[in-house]
């Protein structure tokens, strides 16, 4: 592109994004400056008309980069020809704060004026958690051309393309496009690609209202309006989402290339013309996803290297198709190696996550002032509108007349369910009953070797033997689930079917499914499958991101889900239990199970505060939810 100008000096770049005859000529005129230097005057040109001094009312693009830690470190403002980049320091300035006040001012609050953003709900809570600043009419670019909430909606091409729609005049460059967003660091080592980058994410947030497609569809869009908010309802939503500074941290862990290992990579026999490759992936960790960008090496006869980009296009076990734009293999060339460079997407359940906390920043506060799950575990002393929540509170109707809360016992004797619970010690009785009872949660600790699966097998027999149903065994691992459902084998129920996604299953790990195989349903049945193909299941196992498959609800109209068993619990953040609170209203009982000694979330050796379950006070030690509702229920480390 050009060479940077140093801080202060402006600079004019020529966007390589959009190929049409409104911006051939534009020049977008680059100004960065530190945090520490914003004056009224350094930003006023985005609130007010020059010479005028009337409100400026047209719209702005807004886009963040991030340090390799993942800390902001840059946020860039722009209007259809200028963008300012301002350059945030580590640790904060001493004027920070009034800086920010002039931030909000004249751009992120303005009084007339939307904001445009991609993720704009996350951006606003970048801003609110590393600034403490809010942000008024932000629009959320991907929200207006789908309603849904799954990752693979939400790319940022996909919403480019719905805008532009299709034209003779209008090209896009899709790669350099998928590149300035894939990668949103922003550092020193290539400051002047990261500057042009973060400048352009802005720039073209900032037409596409103004452009064709985008003038009626952005007319209607519902924006993000943090300003409404209190700053305790924002720390709520930050501490618990993924788009909370600790999360985005562990993303940024993350690598954002993979070097696929493969045993062979040859030239498609259905490429008349050379430009695809057929691969067979030899390791799991790094197995090939559709859609994903790869850079591909060949090597010459000659012996010299080659490089070309291309995209998975097909994947099925371990083969996938690689298809380039122009013909790439030939006799005299072999594959070195496969490198992907797209950080991995979002999970469904985590695409769900980010939909709950966009929906509430629009608005929307219903699901977070009267859910039981979500007002009992994350709004735990907390105030929402003025409502406390300082004690726990369910609703009367989820327990039976017979049996109140407040009368629930746990000193239930073996007899009760004698036949499948003779072997169990004390303390295993004890969590059995507490799993039996009516009470909405479950926390049971227990280290390697303590029966943990031994308890959940019980608890099914002995459940439905008390006439319970709505029994789903969930685990954050497959293997987990797997071993669950073997033991129950060993106990002789049968009545089940285990949930596998074929990505995990066909080719990589048929071979765990053996002994159980004829009660396992692949992703890839699911459409076919009809209740009378269910028909004397009564129980159901899954892993937890399964329950955010989009055919989930073929298996909970047979076995609605109303008490949720999860083991592993130790290694899932609380957050990823949102798919559940919000979209299972059946839901009545969950059993935590697990260890936090030892598999604590994924990040946090690297990252504070990343909370599974376990690190919920007023769960975990019973001082406040169990003591005053019943008798004080305690596991011994014995379990």
């Amino acid at each position: 592109m050009t060479t940077p100008a140093p801080k202060g000096k402006p600079l004019e770049i020529i966007q390589n994004l959009i190929s049409h005859p409104n911006y051939y000529t534009i020049r977008i005129r680059q100004h960065v400056v530190d945090e520490t230097r914003i004056t009224e005057r350094t930003l006023d040109i985005f609130s007010t008309e020059r010479g005028t001094g009337a409100e400026r009312a047209d719209p702005l693009g807004i886009s963040v980069g991030y340090t390799k830690e993942g800390r902001l470190a840059a946020l860039a403002v722009a209007d259809k020809e200028r963008c300012c980049i301002i350059e945030f320091a580590s640790p904060s300035p001493p004027n920070r704060q009034q800086k920010m006040e002039i931030l909000e001012k004249h751009v992120l609050c303005r009084s007339i004026g939307e904001l445009y953003a991609f993720d704009a709900a996350k951006l606003a809570m970048v801003l609110w958690s590393e600034l403490g600043v809010k942000v008024t009419r932000a629009i959320d670019i991907q929200s207006v051309f789908t309603d849904a909430d799954f990752p693979s909606f939400r790319k940022p091409l996909s919403a480019i393309q719905a805008c532009f729609g299709d034209s003779d005049n209008c090209k896009l460059n899709k790669k350099n496009i998928d590149q300035i967003f894939n990668d949103l660091t922003y550092n020193l080592e290539e400051i002047g690609r990261m500057r042009v980058d973060i400048l352009e994410r802005a720039w073209i947030s900032c037409i596409l209202p103004s452009h064709e497609n985008g003038i009626s569809a952005f007319s209607t869009a519902k924006p993000i309006n943090t300003s409404e908010l209190s700053g305790q309802l924002l720390d709520i939503l930050n501490a618990s989402a993924r788009v909370s500074e600790d999360s985005r941290r562990v993303s940024h862990l993350e690598p954002t290339e993979t070097n696929h290992q493969f045993s062979d990579a040859r030239a498609s026999a259905a490429s008349i013309d050379g430009t695809s490759i057929d691969a067979h992936a030899s390791a799991f960790k790094t197995r090939f996803h559709k859609f994903q960008n790869v850079i591909t090496k060949f090597q010459l006869e000659s012996g010299e290297q080659i490089q070309r980009r291309g995209q998975i296009s097909f994947v099925k076990g371990k083969s996938a198709t690689v298809n380039f734009d122009t013909s790439v293999m030939s006799d005299n060339k072999s594959v070195i190696s496969i490198i992907s460079t797209d950080r991995d997407q979002p999970t469904s359940a985590e695409g769900i996550r980010d939909g709950f906390i966009r929906h509430t920043l629009q608005g929307d506060l219903t699901i977070f002032k009267d859910n039981p799950w979500i007002c009992n575990i994350l709004l735990h002393h907390d105030t929402i509108d003025g409502a406390d929540r300082s004690s726990l509170e369910w609703p009367d109707s989820w327990f039976p007349p017979s049996q109140p809360d407040t009368q629930i016992s746990t000193a239930r004797p073996l007899s009760d369910c004698n036949s499948a619970s003779h072997h169990l010690n004390e303390s295993q009785q004890q969590a059995l009953n507490h799993m039996l009872s009516s009470y909405p949660i479950t926390l049971i600790q227990g280290p390697p070797g303590t029966g943990k699966t031994s308890v959940i097998a019980t608890f099914v027999h002995c459940a439905l033997a008390e006439g319970k149903s709505g029994i789903w065994l969930i685990a954050q691992s497959n293997v987990a689930v797997k071993n669950i459902a073997e033991k129950l084998l060993q106990t002789n129920f049968m009545d089940w079917k285990l949930l596998v996604s074929e990505d995990f299953h066909n080719d990589w790990h048929d071979d765990l499914y053996t002994k159980i195989q004829q009660h396992v349903i692949l992703s890839t049945q699911f459409g076919a499958l009809s209740a009378q193909n269910l028909s004397g299941s009564r129980v159901f196992l899954c892993t937890l991101s399964m329950l955010s498959n989009s055919q989930i609800f073929r298996f909970t109209k047979v076995v609605a889900l109303r008490c949720a068993v999860v083991d592993e619990a130790s290694q899932i953040k609380i957050a990823d239990y949102l798919n559940i609170f919000i979209r299972f209203s059946s839901l009545r009982k969950i059993c935590f199970i697990g260890d936090d000694k030892q598999l604590p979330p994924f990040g946090t050796d690297n990252v504070d505060n990343l909370r599974s379950i376990f690190e919920i006070d007023h769960l975990r030690e019973n001082a406040f939810l169990l003591n005053i509702q019943f008798r004080r229920f305690y596991i011994s480390s014995s379990l």
